[in-house]
């Protein structure tokens, strides 16, 4: 009966979702045929805005059916289950803690159990990019694909880190926001390697070779380079920006 409840529950937010998405903004998703209809999946995307864990998955959960018995989990990190009702509305869509900074084995075991049979959201950069700027993938998040063999989806997102720049107040709204979901990755020869750190690496970096060719494919998503900005001066001022921090 609980679990029904919360089906529903899930269900009914979807279609504030829709509002929130493609009222408030202009969110939109290319590539949604590349998600796998059963099966484990893993969506390796880059991070560049905290509203991405709501935000991936909104499309994925639509094109299945709002009501669909499929089950997509989100790993967060744990200070956001610091707060009682957010917490609660957190687990209730599937998400769980994990620690930040630390080799959470309880949680890579999980994940990879998760993602064996059903979809799992994963960051390879293990954290949030200030700059936008792709960066290395965790050696880890290769040991979680290694041991769930779970087909892995790379994943774009573009123009999230505009909505609310640094030093503003209130949030731009109306922006065109973009999900590309590219083809599953054949990893079956790294599958054949042994269990290493070398093979996980191995992994991750092939992981992040295909979102970094998305996000080089569909650059002309990105606001700035719709400005006339090219991905490589996108890049040069990103690192400018991390040094000086401004």
């Amino acid at each position: 009966m609980k679990q029904r409840l919360l089906d529903f529950w899930r269900g009914l937010c979807m279609y504030g979702a829709d509002f929130y998405w493609k009222v408030i903004y202009r969110a939109s998703a290319i590539g949604l045929e590349n998600v796998p209809m059963e099966g484990g999946v893993l969506i390796c995307a880059n991070h560049i805005s905290n509203s991405e864990p709501m935000l991936i998955p909104y499309f994925i959960i639509d094109a299945f059916g709002r009501f669909s018995k499929r089950r997509f989990w989100n790993p967060a990190k744990e200070e956001l289950f610091n707060y009682g009702p957010f917490s609660w509305l957190l687990r209730s869509w599937r998400a769980f803690p994990v620690k930040r900074n630390a080799r959470d084995i309880t949680s890579m075991s999980r994940i990879a159990s998760l993602a064996a049979t059903d979809m799992v959201m994963l960051y390879p950069e293990g954290t949030r990019s200030k700059t936008g700027v792709l960066g290395p993938g965790k050696p880890a998040v290769g040991k979680i694909i290694y041991d769930s063999r779970a087909t892995v989806v790379p994943t774009a997102v573009f123009n999230t880190r505009y909505c609310l720049p640094k030093g503003s107040l209130f949030p731009r709204l109306r922006l065109p926001l973009y999900v590309v979901y590219g083809k599953p990755l054949d990893l079956s020869r790294l599958y054949a390697l042994p269990p290493s750190k070398e093979t996980s690496a191995l992994i991750v970096n092939e992981v992040m070779t295909a979102i970094r060719a998305l996000l080089e494919e569909h650059q002309h998503l990105d606001l700035m380079h719709a400005q006339g900005q090219s991905q490589a001066q996108l890049t040069r001022a990103a690192e400018q920006q991390l040094r000086t921090g401004v």
